[in-house]
């Protein structure tokens, strides 16, 4: 263990910009990761083929009507995703969450494989390296062009040494690759300037809320995209539209009204968790099933706005649920997944600790292919997992 210390702790935050982390890759069992790999594709082609019709809702009096063409096309110029799944108690998958397009986050936690393969016991890790997957799927787009990437200010601070990662990555394979906000853009006859360089290649970062609350930052930009006078590979369809968990609720609902066929049907009542829009959920359905229950907003992220129901009283679940019907933003309720618990080894505030974990899978897909599994992981009992909640990472032998 002194060896990991050693080398893990010492790497530089640019090479590794995470706190705490798992000791040694997950072992899984072969057969499960073949599983866990056809799933995926399986999963992803039945929301691509159904999901369509929703996308429209998404931006109907924001204002951004005028570049529906750009921001909700599902054809996309490259496919990224990452489904999040969880093993249950019985060993059985459960995708609980899709995240779509180029606000996928977790690429960098992938700088692990460096440093594991720099000693003798893992030379040959067998997974994909998404981060480099997806460095190759886009080198044939930014090849001699100027790249940046452009998100708020504030999410870019904090997120500073995360993209240090991604920039080098894509260095690998253009010479000019920046991090700036819409702020430090300028505009000239519909083009892209940033430190009176042309922008060839824009990788957002922003979301559609960011472009909802500041228009006049971003109105610019995007309509340089539309006139193609510069490349956004990916708009909003896939993060947006796909990545919405309203598209859980749909294909639950499609299931249970015999609107799939019977392959489809059967792959989503074996790895999704029963999922309905709150508001076509009974009252007495959220109330009777209170305890094994999750209300998430159908736009959340990194385990924030999710809502467990063993955690209020009946009373709290009641006025929590009325607090979210008459909100403006939408949401799902999901039934509660039984975690199977894993011991592993974890460095965490500078020291090596050992714990039952719960674990959650970040399976990749870039343009089609599976293209490698990150873990996040908590102390079991540990009721959310995700970036916010001060989860471990890790990845896959």
């Amino acid at each position: 263990m002194t060896r990991y210390k050693e080398i893990i702790a010492n790497s530089d935050a640019s090479i590794f910009p995470y706190e705490d982390y798992m000791l040694e890759p997950v072992k899984i069992d072969r057969g499960k990761l073949k599983e866990l790999r056809d799933a995926s594709k399986k999963l992803l082609a039945i929301f691509s083929k159904y999901v369509k019709e929703k996308k429209t809702s998404l931006i109907e009096g924001s204002g951004l009507e005028a570049f529906e063409k750009i921001l909700l096309s599902d054809q996309e110029i490259m496919e990224f995703f990452r489904w999040d799944v969880i093993k249950d108690a019985n060993g059985n998958w459960k995708f609980i969450e899709l995240n779509g397009g180029s606000t996928v986050g977790g690429l960098a936690v992938f700088k692990l494989k460096d440093i594991y393969e720099g000693l003798d016991n893992y030379q040959n890790l067998s997974d994909p390296n998404a981060l480099v997957c997806w460095g190759k799927a886009l080198k044939s787009l930014i090849k001699g062009k100027n790249v940046v990437f452009v998100g708020d200010k504030d999410y870019l601070e904090e997120k500073y040494s995360v993209l240090k990662v991604l920039t080098r990555e894509l260095k690998k394979h253009t010479t000019l690759v920046s991090i700036a906000s819409p702020e430090q853009l300028m505009s000239i006859n519909n083009y892209v300037y940033l430190n009176g360089e042309k922008v060839d290649f824009v990788y957002r970062l922003f979301t559609i809320e960011d472009v909802k609350n500041n228009y006049f930052l971003y109105k610019d930009l995007l309509r340089s995209v539309l006139l193609d006078k510069v490349m956004m590979p990916m708009g909003f369809y896939q993060s947006d539209v796909l990545g919405n968990k309203n598209a859980f609720s749909l294909l639950y609902e499609l299931a249970e009204k015999n609107q799939l066929d019977h392959h489809e049907k059967k792959v989503i009542y074996k790895y999704v968790p029963r999922t309905i829009n709150l508001k076509n959920a009974s009252l007495g359905y959220l109330m009777n099933n209170r305890e094994n229950l999750l209300i998430k907003s159908a736009l959340g992220y990194g385990g924030t706005n999710i809502f467990c129901g063993w955690k209020y009283t009946a009373l709290e679940w009641g006025s929590l649920i009325k607090e979210c019907n008459s909100s403006t933003h939408q949401f799902v309720v999901q039934e509660k997944i039984f975690f199977d618990e894993q011991k592993n080894d974890y460095f965490s505030e500078q020291k090596i600790q050992s714990n039952l974990m719960n674990l959650i899978w970040g399976v990749y897909i870039v343009n089609g292919r599976y293209s490698g599994s990150v873990i996040r992981a908590n102390i079991k009992g540990t009721d959310l997992i995700g970036g916010n909640n001060g989860s471990k990472v890790g990845i896959i032998n």
